[in-house]
């Protein structure tokens, strides 16, 4: 029979597996792990089962390791692999035949998680599927407190593991979302992929997208906007994910963000006559409570007749090691050697999903470069042509000329003093934020992480500069320059950015601490707040500055626990800015 089983050449070796030629089955997902690493994707862990052919057999050799989250699109139930490559096969050998491959419909409101543990009694007592025999003890924990999804039907129990209904049934085509839940806070991840949206018709979502080929998560994204019930259950990912626990090992509460009712297409097993485990999903069925609509404005340019889509591109192939393995510390992609990841589940044709789209062409002028004077309000201490080297020269410069686009606003931006102002107002005059609770004080963090009254000025290389970290240029803020009689513009130094950390003190003795970014052009970062009672420390401090430089102040890909919030300046103040903030902070 062995001379049956071949290598699915379609899919490319996973690094992670044993490089042999053994066979194995994969026979459960495991803990989740944050990472990192480069692509700061979670690592999963993965029960491996050797198993024998003539007869087919699973025998007690079990191999315990841990992959990139990204690959459980290729890495599926039951699914043979040799060595480290997948075959053809999917392993269907178990007692009283009871491996089946099935369509149902779930009612999504009786869904509940559960973990392998504590199922034992109930669901897994047969010896049809078991987690057992593994040698470390801490091994099998990792498998055992795995979740897994469960529906009732009827008198019948379905059982999906978690992270196989999160990867199939969470925009299967859009794996990166997929991460982003898993990691960063929801707002932010919609920000990201949502340019407009409302809802109209008392209950149509209206969505529009900031790139097409966003359009394979529409109704994910837009559910997880306006569905009260869908955005529940997906905040609840992450928040399953940040337990206080001094273990690295996570486990996510994964629920359907169908509000009401999913139709799968499933191959898996009966434990019993009452029981029904599924291993794979093949199909699924979109969310079909509200309509959504695809929203898509276009620019018709005046003269030209063309209108303005995303620019074409051409997809860059080059020669690569043929199928060279996928590791957790690359994004699958042709440009660093190795293929995509795609996934096979499809979207049933029973899909009762109701979608409609709007076009809007738009007519438009093509943009035209000028140079605008703008009064300079970001207390620049100088401007020079080289890297900071402390000299004085055009200290305090009041304006310099900027290059910008005809038609272009130049939106006011947050800077510290208003942040300081609004803190002041906010304490001064005791400003209720949440059942009787006000700022009571705040105190200025300097290096070595000292409360001060009075402000202190901070920047990232004071703190990353004797840590032997590599550093990168986003720790300099530039500036386009045009000097007087002449027409060329070159990029000049101001200054090394600067951060802003405040420990936020509250009249019930609770606190946090807020985090400023020094803005960058005529674009400005988003707060963060982060350690709600928890003294910071230089590591912590050290930790976050590091990763807000790699991340180029992108706060959702801090892996430090907190929350981001979008500035907004109402009246020259930024007063009820803060105010909901930290409202909202307080309230969770």
């Amino acid at each position: 029979m062995r001379n049956k089983i071949k290598i699915d050449e379609r899919v490319s070796p996973i690094e992670a597996f044993p490089d042999d030629n053994k066979l194995r089955v994969v026979w459960a997902y495991g803990a989740l792990y944050k990472n990192i690493g480069k692509t700061r994707v979670p690592y999963v862990d993965i029960l491996l089962k050797e198993i024998t052919l003539n007869p087919n057999t699973l025998t007690n050799n079990h191999t315990c390791i841990k992959i990139s989250v990204a690959q459980l699109d290729i890495v599926r139930y039951m699914t043979i692999w040799c060595g480290n490559k997948r075959t053809n096969k999917i392993w269907a050998k178990f007692k009283n035949d009871s491996y089946h491959k099935l369509r149902f419909s779930l009612d999504t409101k009786t869904s509940t998680s559960i973990t392998y543990r504590e199922s034992l009694t109930n669901y897994f007592k047969s010896d049809i599927y078991r987690i057992e025999d593994i040698e470390l003890k801490k091994d099998y924990w990792h498998f055992a407190n795995a979740t897994f999804t469960k529906f009732i039907v009827g008198t019948k129990t379905i059982l999906i593991p978690s992270l196989e209904l999160f990867t199939s049934t969470f925009a299967p085509l859009n794996p990166r979302l997929r991460y982003e839940l898993l990691q960063y806070n929801l707002d932010d991840v919609l920000d990201e992929y949502i340019k407009s949206s409302k809802i109209v018709d008392k209950d149509k979502y209206l969505i529009e997208l900031k790139r097409n080929r966003y359009k394979n998560s529409l109704f994910l994204l837009a559910y997880a906007k306006f569905n009260e019930i869908s955005k529940k259950r997906i905040f609840n990912i992450r928040a399953s994910l940040e337990t206080s626990s001094p273990y690295p090992d996570r486990y996510p509460v994964i629920l359907p963000y169908h509000p009401s009712e999913i139709e799968l297409d499933v191959k898996g097993v009966y434990l019993d006559k009452d029981t029904f485990l599924v291993f794979i999903i093949n199909g699924y069925t979109l969310p079909h409570d509200n309509e959504v609509i695809d929203y898509t404005e276009k620019d018709e340019y005046e003269n030209t007749g063309n209108t303005g889509t995303e620019k074409p591109h051409q997809r860059y192939t080059s020669e690569i090691e043929d199928n060279p393995p996928i590791t957790g510390e690359e994004n699958p992609h042709s440009l660093n050697g190795s293929k995509n990841i795609r996934s096979s589940v499809r979207i049933l044709k029973t899909s009762k999903h109701k979608l409609s789209k709007i076009e809007k062409i738009k007519k438009a002028s093509l943009p035209t470069a000028k140079t605008t004077t703008v009064e300079n309000t970001e207390d620049i201490d100088n401007i020079s042509s080289g890297i900071d080297n402390q000299a004085n020269s055009s200290s305090n410069t009041g304006k310099v000329n900027i290059v910008t686009t005809q038609g272009q606003e130049i939106k006011p931006l947050v800077n510290f003093s208003l942040i300081i102002d609004a803190l002041k107002t906010l304490r001064d005059e005791k400003e209720i934020l949440y059942k009787g609770v006000y700022i009571n004080d705040f105190k200025f963090i300097d290096l070595s992480c000292n409360e001060n009254s009075d402000y202190v000025k901070t920047n990232f290389l004071d703190v990353l500069k004797n840590t032997g970290l590599e550093l990168n240029r986003w720790i300099e803020i530039n500036r386009d320059i045009k000097e007087e009689n002449s027409k060329k513009i070159k990029r000049a130094f101001v200054r090394i950015r600067r951060y802003l950390l405040i420990k936020i003190i509250f009249s019930n003795n609770d606190f946090f601490y807020l985090f400023e970014i020094d803005k960058k052009k005529n674009k400005g970062f988003k707060g963060f707040i982060f350690n709600l009672n928890i003294k910071i420390d230089e590591d912590t401090l050290i930790d976050l500055i590091h990763q807000t430089h790699d991340n180029k102040g992108l706060m959702k890909k801090v892996s430090i626990p907190g929350h981001t919030f979008k500035h907004f300046v109402k009246n020259g103040k930024i007063v009820d800015n803060l105010k909901n903030a930290f409202e909202r902070i307080i309230k969770l």
